[in-house]
C-alpha cells in the first residue's frame, strides 16, 4: 500500500533556462535543484504551503540573481524562468502524488 508519506520520500526535480542571455544567444542552458519534501506532511495545507516556499526558493536559486532593473527583457526573462520553474517542480510533486490519492480514494480513505 502506498501512503504520502512515501510519496513525500521522492525528491523533486526542476529543469529550466537559465537566463536571458543564453536564450539571446540561441542557446539553451538548464540548471537542476533538488528539492526535498521527505519532511513535510503534503496531506494538510500547512505542508503544501512549505513545499510552495521550497519551489518558489529554488526557483530562484535556478534562475541566478535579478537583472538590472534598467534591463526590462533581462528581467521579464528572469520572472518567466522562475514561473516555469516553479510550476514544473509543483505539476512533477501533484503527479507523484496522483496515484497515492486515486488508491486512497478507491480504498474509501
Amino acid at each position: 500500500m502506498h501512503s504520502l508519506s512515501k510519496i513525500a520520500a521522492f525528491a523533486v526535480c526542476a529543469t529550466l533556462l537559465t537566463g536571458a542571455a543564453a536564450q539571446a544567444s540561441g542557446r539553451y542552458e538548464t540548471t537542476n535543484q533538488v528539492v526535498s519534501y521527505a519532511d513535510l506532511n503534503l496531506a494538510n495545507l500547512r505542508g503544501m504551503e512549505r513545499l510552495k516556499i521550497r519551489l518558489k526558493e529554488a526557483a530562484s536559486k535556478v534562475c541566478g540573481a535579478e537583472p538590472d532593473m534598467r534591463d526590462l527583457t533581462a528581467r521579464e526573462a528572469h520572472r518567466s524562468c522562475k514561473k516555469k520553474a516553479f510550476d514544473d517542480a509543483l505539476a512533477s510533486v501533484i503527479a507523484q502524488m496522483a496515484p497515492v490519492q486515486k488508491e486512497r480514494f478507491a480504498q474509501g480513505q
